[in-house]
């Protein structure tokens, strides 16, 4: 749903109304889905080794970006009390997340990348609360600002961890966490209104591009290696059956 929400602001500047819907319909899913996510919890069935970064994904940023989306397309209604869904399971799932990271045996591999979700809240916060008071540099943002570089510092000391890692699809977590702090720093540049601001902002969305470009690469190297791995294994097990013996036949035992 966080996506369809981008696509339906992008949408509300040539179709205001359909933009609106989109947004909407958008936010809808994710609130149900939330919803629907938090009440199988309840239920007391999921262990705290099974808790991982991306559960920040549909109770936190999910309701972070449709603050943002909601003021882009004229729903502000709808804008604060989505910030404060956001800001509250941001509390909650990162308690939570610190917890099992610390007192429970470290991820999986594949799963390791979503420990870079935890630099996700406090950026697409800061967008939120730039987005709710017209880019304006108030304490609520500064604040939000100062645990957001706490964070980044944090996935700084995980660098070496990363690098030991084998490739897997979970290595798009990275390129949400990434894409959600470039965008924050570009709006401090816009706030702060910095001289050749378009300097550090080009070379943010070269590094971002190019973290999403080798990531996709790896990605669809990944798939054809598991097409052909794939059709390998077919092709020997048609082999095995063939060279196995048939049905004992009169030909056979005179022979």
């Amino acid at each position: 749903p966080a996506p369809a929400m981008l696509l339906g602001v992008d949408l509300a500047r040539f179709a205001p109304v359909a933009g609106q819907v989109v947004v909407l319909a958008a936010v809808a899913t994710a609130a149900g889905f939330a919803a629907w996510l938090l009440s199988t919890w309840f239920e007391g069935r999921l262990a705290l080794e099974s808790v991982h970064g991306g559960y920040l994904l549909p109770t936190v940023a999910a309701a972070l970006v449709a603050s943002v989306a909601t003021h882009e397309v004229g729903v502000g209604w709808l804008s604060w009390p989505a910030l404060g869904v956001g800001v509250f399971f941001w509390g909650v799932m990162t308690g939570l997340l610190l917890i099992r990271l610390a007192f429970r045996p470290a991820l999986p591999g594949p799963l390791v990348p979503t420990m870079a979700i935890l630099v996700a809240p406090p950026a697409v916060a800061t967008l939120s609360v730039f987005a709710l008071t017209d880019g304006a540099v108030t304490l609520p943002v500064q604040a939000i600002a100062g645990l957001g570089v706490l964070m980044v510092l944090v996935q700084l000391a995980l660098l070496p961890r990363y690098v030991r890692l084998a490739f897997s699809l979970g290595f798009w977590s990275f390129v949400f966490p990434a894409a959600a702090v470039a965008t924050a720093a570009v709006e401090w540049f816009r706030a702060l209104a910095l001289p050749s601001a378009w300097i550090p902002t080009a070379a943010l969305l070269a590094l971002l591009s190019v973290l999403v470009a080798v990531v996709g690469a790896r990605s669809i190297g990944l798939a054809v290696h598991h097409l052909l791995g794939q059709a390998e294994r077919t092709l020997h097990d048609a082999d095995d059956e063939d060279a196995a013996p048939g049905p004992v036949t009169g030909a056979t035992r005179v022979v």
